[in-house]
């Protein structure tokens, strides 16, 4: 019995030897090929673990900024409106006009030629090609329905465009009668044209008008240079306000704007529609803006 268990312990012995014999022998033999299995068994888990874990932290941010986002519907019913005071804030508006085509895809393109400054944007970037024709700090249109300014400063626009009104009104009714142009419409555009008498150009150069000059001959102190948007102009420099009111009436007795003269003294509305589609100014808001500062203004009574 003994010697039994001897040789079985001793069979055993030997397997043992032998397995561990082969298992050396196939290491050394496919160490290579078991490491890189290893290398590339680790890699796939890790990417799966990054996988899921950019996945679960990509959905709990989108949780979050769901449970953050304010109800549209009571985000609108909370909000308080914000009541215009002055034209910087009012929203443009006819109401009451006489019927006119309006469209702005009936509006052509304009005039290249055509003369005035007549932008109507407010800006106040300062222009590395020179001197700004207008700035439009007084009476700017901005396309936002809400502008935040001080009381201060709206007070201060209205001031100065209800001076500029007394100081020229009846120069704007002298014009109405001899050339049948509204004092209204004529008021307006001086209001735009030159920043209600601020402009660098109505100031500097009596221009209330954005007036250039396209004459090759003209004489010394005819005319000065100033940019107009993104490049230079020449404009008519006047002796006095009163003779850039005159031009400005005989401009508008051209080919261009005569018709016009059919749509009568007390017209504002179509006036301000038919000067747009002349050419008169580049803005496409430009004959909302008149139409804004008239009836805002009221100086359509003085028609």
């Amino acid at each position: 019995m003994k010697t039994f268990k001897l040789d079985h312990l001793t069979v055993l012995q030997s397997k043992l030897r032998q397995t561990h014999h082969d298992v050396r022998r196939a290491v050394s033999r496919y160490w290579f090929q078991a490491a890189l299995f290893s290398i590339v068994g680790y890699g796939i888990s890790s990417r799966e673990l990054s996988v899921d874990l950019h996945l679960n932290a990509a959905s709990e941010t989108v949780v979050a900024v769901q449970s953050l986002a304010p109800n549209p519907v009571n985000a609108a019913q909370t909000k308080d409106p914000v009541h215009p005071m002055n034209v910087s804030m009012l929203n443009f508006s006819t109401e009451g006009a006489a019927p006119v085509d309006r469209s702005p895809a009936a509006s052509p393109p304009p005039v290249q030629e055509s003369r005035p400054a007549g932008r109507g944007a407010a800006t106040t970037r300062v222009n590395s090609l020179g001197e700004l024709a207008n700035t439009f700090q007084n009476v700017s249109f901005p396309d936002q329905d809400e502008v935040f300014e001080p009381a201060s400063k709206r007070q201060s626009k209205r001031q100065k465009q209800l001076a500029y009104i007394q100081r020229f009104v009846d120069i704007a009714k002298t014009e109405q009668s001899k050339f049948g142009i509204p004092a209204s419409i004529t008021l307006a555009q001086g209001l735009l044209e030159s920043d209600a008498g601020e402009s660098p150009l109505s100031a500097k150069a009596n221009n209330h008008f954005g007036i250039k000059c396209f004459s090759r001959t003209c004489g010394r102190g005819h005319c000065r240079n100033f940019t107009d948007d993104t490049h230079k102009d020449f404009f008519r420099v006047f002796p006095s306000a009163w003779e850039s009111f005159r031009s400005h009436s005989e401009l508008l007795q051209s080919a261009r704007y005569r018709p016009l003269k059919k749509l009568g003294a007390r017209n504002y509305a179509d006036w301000a529609y038919g000067l747009s589609k002349a050419g008169y100014a580049t803005d496409k808001k430009y004959a909302q803006k008149l139409i804004h500062l008239i009836e805002d203004l009221e100086l359509y009574q003085h028609d």
